[in-house]
């Protein structure tokens, strides 16, 4: 049996399972010492909690910088100029932040990435579409006009931000219009207000 130091007693115990043995003589394992391997979960514990606090991860897009929510999105073509890109794919924010997009794009405006067709095919207009972006009950597009190797940000009625008002999954594409149209060549995302 076992035995427990109580303020200098040592009575004798049973122990009728392995929790109490635990419990009574400090120990996971015969020389295990409990404290040693609860400091150390503590640690862990604490460490996770930490990371977690520190982490940009809270399943939000952007950063948010003097009250509002900036988004970098890139957007072109890609290498094989068969098809084209939008970053992210997904943009998350909240409801009721004020949102900034800053579309790169990121085209050379000396390639021609139109083949044999006319013109160079690498000025872009990204959209939010039909969206209340400033809680006038319009919907309206919210349209960010690229050009090659430029970057602009988000205008809408002299501000440069919009207001993520109505919660829901809406569509961000290009709206240039070719045949095929940049969007059906891979230049869209969804915007998700949660």
């Amino acid at each position: 049996m076992a035995g427990l130091r109580i303020c200098g007693s040592t009575p004798r115990l049973r122990y009728s399972d392995s929790w109490q043995f635990v419990l009574a003589t400090g120990s996971f394992f015969p020389g295990s010492p409990l404290r040693a391997r609860m400091r150390l979960l503590l640690g862990v514990l604490l460490a996770a909690v930490f990371l977690a606090g520190c982490s940009k991860d809270d399943g939000l897009t952007g950063s948010v910088k003097d009250g509002i929510r900036v988004v970098d999105i890139h957007i072109g073509w890609h290498e094989d100029h068969k098809s084209q890109y939008m970053e992210p794919r997904e943009i998350r924010v909240k409801q009721g932040e004020k949102v900034q997009f800053r579309v790169t794009n990121d085209d050379d405006p000396a390639t021609d990435y139109n083949g044999e067709k006319s013109g160079r095919d690498n000025f872009h207009d990204v959209a939010l579409l039909d969206y209340d972006g400033d809680g006038d009950g319009i919907k309206e597009d919210i349209e960010h006009e690229a050009p090659a190797g430029r970057t602009t940000v988000t205008e809408l009625k002299g501000k440069d931000y919009f207001v993520a008002s109505t919660k829901g999954t809406f569509a961000i594409i290009c709206e240039v219009r070719t045949v095929p149209s940049h969007a059906e060549l891979g230049m869209r995302a969804s915007f998700v207000v949660v």
